[in-house]
């Protein structure tokens, strides 16, 4: 079993596999706990697959120093079993310079709204891609935070007319060590990458094209497999079927509709079964409403043969498969990796991605950045590693786009008495 003793001033902290190390800042230095919410954090110490490893999400301002050795990037392997930690003086010139730019900030923008038209005009961010209003000290502290993490607090401080107080000399940081490679973004590790495209390929078979013969226009959309013969997509997608103004016999699912070499594959057709409307939530009635209410704006329906069982030798198992409607999923964190899988404007499948691509969650809506068109709608939202996180509905401004998230559909589902098709 792997160990580690970790030292920083008067605390001694002895790790194992599974556990995680915090490190606080407290009067006088750091301290050692167990516990995520001791205040004060500056980084944790946890054991990944190559090693022990600190991570720190600012390491310029916390001023950390391992061994004597100023850290200097986010994540930092640890070697040997037994490292002792400091704070160099510079972190705390650091977080007084945080606390005044805020207080300088607060006092250029009194109000939430003056803030917000400040950060448009003149640093081409959006406030509310932060969070919403609170009180203001919390909103100017957050400001800085998200200027420091991604590289804007110049353009920050420039804006609000703020200049940095001298530094006494014997303060001067040391100039950075030349690094060749670092990890930069502890929550994306690394992929593999036969086992990416493997999963790549077996979950792009699950992805269909919707087209429906709708009175006097053609609509697409995307849909994909939860079962062996279910479709999830969205409401608005099939709304002329739903809603009895186009019979079922108007729709049709085309999997595997996708370019291969120089040609488009048709792929393989389904359509409706006799009993095919399973469950669904119509969408708000103003486009662009996050009320939180249970208008998901989401589609389960039956197909006429069980698609998801088709023999597909190059998949695992055999046969296409479908993806797992799972109430346990839970809602990622902003500025989570995110993939769709999606037939843009009604063509052959595409993929868009984003390593940030997660905004925000506001209610019933995932907020996302990655590339959509019409036709993608009811496409599904995946992390890298291919779990389902949402359904993907339409945009919401001409910079983000919107999703519904699975768990909000799973506990609807639940509540409608289909436990049995969760988890299929």
């Amino acid at each position: 079993m792997s160990e580690l003793i970790v030292e920083a001033g008067e605390s001694r902290l002895r790790l194992r596999d599974g556990q995680v190390g915090y490190i606080q800042t407290v009067a006088g230095g750091l301290a050692l706990s167990g516990d995520p919410r001791g205040p004060g954090r500056a980084g944790f110490i946890v054991r990944l697959i190559g090693g022990w490893y600190l991570y720190t999400d600012d390491p310029a301002t916390t001023g950390l120093e391992i061994d004597g050795a100023r850290v200097c990037v986010q994540a930092t392997p640890l070697t040997g079993r037994h490292v002792r930690m400091a704070s160099s003086p510079r972190s705390h010139r650091a977080r007084d310079d945080r606390m005044t730019l805020a207080q300088a900030l607060r006092e250029s923008c009194p109000t939430y709204g003056d803030l917000e038209q400040m950060l448009a005009a003149r640093c081409s961010v959006e406030l509310r891609d932060l969070g919403g209003p609170r009180a203001m000290d919390k909103v100017a502290a957050r400001v800085v935070a998200y200027a420091e993490q991604f590289c804007w607090l110049p353009e920050l401080a420039q804006a609000v007319g703020w200049n940095r107080p001298e530094v006494p000399d014997d303060e001067r940081p040391d100039p950075a060590p030349v690094l060749d490679e670092s990890i930069v973004d502890l929550a994306a590790g690394f992929q593999d990458p036969d086992d990416f495209g493997r999963k790549l390929q077996e979950n792009s078979r699950r992805i269909c094209r919707i087209e429906v013969d709708a009175p006097r226009r053609k609509v697409h959309g995307t849909g994909f497999l939860v079962g062996p013969d279910l479709v999830l997509t969205n409401y608005h997608v099939l709304a002329d079927v739903l809603t009895g103004q186009s019979p079922p016999s108007a729709v049709r699912f085309r999997f595997g509709y996708r370019v291969v070499g120089d040609h488009v594959d048709r792929g393989r057709e389904a359509g409706l079964a006799r009993r095919w409307n399973v469950a669904s939530s119509p969408p708000d009635r103003q486009q662009h409403r996050r009320t939180g209410g249970e208008r998901l704006d989401y589609a389960l329906v039956r197909l006429n043969a069980p698609v998801g069982r088709d023999r597909d030798d190059s998949a695992s198992g055999g046969v296409r498969g479908w993806l797992r409607l799972s109430p346990g999923t839970g809602i990622r964190p902003a500025r989570s990796q995110l993939l769709i899988l999606q037939h843009p404007n009604g063509g052959p499948l595409k993929m868009a991605m984003a390593p940030d691509g997660l905004v925000d969650v506001r209610g019933n809506r995932l907020i996302h950045r990655v590339n959509t068109l019409g036709g993608s709608s009811g496409a599904p939202c995946l992390d890298f590693d291919f779990t389902l996180l949402g359904l993907h509905r339409s945009g919401c401004d001409d910079r983000r786009n919107e999703a519904v998230p699975i768990e909000v559909i799973a506990r609807h589902l639940r509540a409608q008495g289909h436990d049995r098709l969760l988890n299929t």
